[in-house]
């Protein structure tokens, strides 16, 4: 498409028409990471683990360090980490969707 949208975190080439881009909420376009590169690499965080919830991540991973893995010490920080992946589960289907509603 000539003249569309292409968002900054649309790594699979898809483009969008300007109208068809102001259907997509706000809530589910790109949003920066919590965390830097350079503080990720600082920290030695896997690639797999960058993603969206990589701060929550951190707090859980941090909080089993200091608690020697103990039973039941870390259950906020892992709570914490299963909300925020389900909420990533859902945006990732709603973009998913509205993709799929869109015609991409």
């Amino acid at each position: 498409m000539t003249g569309g949208v292409r968002p900054e975190n649309a790594a699979d080439g898809v483009t969008y028409s300007h109208g068809e881009w102001n259907k997509i909420p706000n809530a589910l376009k790109k949003r920066p990471f919590p965390l830097s590169t350079e503080v990720m690499d600082e920290y030695r965080i896997p690639e797999n683990k960058r993603d969206y919830c990589v701060d929550k991540w951190l707090a859980q991973h941090v909080c089993h360090l200091k608690n020697a893995y103990q039973t039941g010490a870390c259950d906020h920080e892992k709570h914490d980490l299963s909300k925020c992946y389900y909420a990533e589960l859902k945006r990732t289907s709603a973009i998913k969707a509205i993709r799929e509603e869109l015609g991409h």
